[in-house]
């Protein structure tokens, strides 16, 4: 787990963690990258993270929301717009927050997101339970 290695980069302590796990399980991260869009600027992607895979590149998109209150239904729709404007479609996408309500689950898993909920904002004290939360979820994803 190397969440401190990656507490420099990010601009928030989840996006550390997100990547500490993605890292681990043998992606190469990159944390707030510039990824290039349709329209020939580039968007900026929380964690964007690539591994080689028999088929190519696979490619993982992660959104976190490290909030004090759930994520509604507005913050999806700006990640499905962010991400449809990406020249490289990820392979999976994720939205990482504390809580996101029932209409905005309902509209991430609509659109080929997979909420993943870690139950609290996340910071210095909870940061390991975190990694735990995190890496299970992500890990059962990828063996299923």
């Amino acid at each position: 787990m190397e969440i401190k290695s990656f507490q420099s980069r990010a601009r928030d302590i989840l996006e550390a963690v997100v990547a500490a796990v993605l890292k681990d399980l043998g992606f190469r991260v990159n944390i707030d990258s510039q990824v290039k869009s349709k329209d020939g600027a580039t968007r900026e992607v929380d964690v964007w993270a690539s591994k080689i895979a028999s088929s190519g590149q696979f490619r993982v998109y992660v959104s976190c929301k490290n909030l004090d209150k759930e994520i509604g239904r507005s913050i999806v729709d700006q990640e499905i717009g962010r991400v449809n404007q990406l020249v490289d479609a990820p392979n999976v996408k994720f939205i990482v927050s504390s809580k996101i309500n029932d209409q905005a689950e309902i509209a991430a898993r609509a659109n080929g997101f997979i909420p993943i909920e870690v139950g609290f904002k996340v910071d210095q004290y909870n940061v390991i339970e975190a990694y735990k939360r995190i890496y299970r979820a992500i890990k059962g994803i990828f063996q299923h």
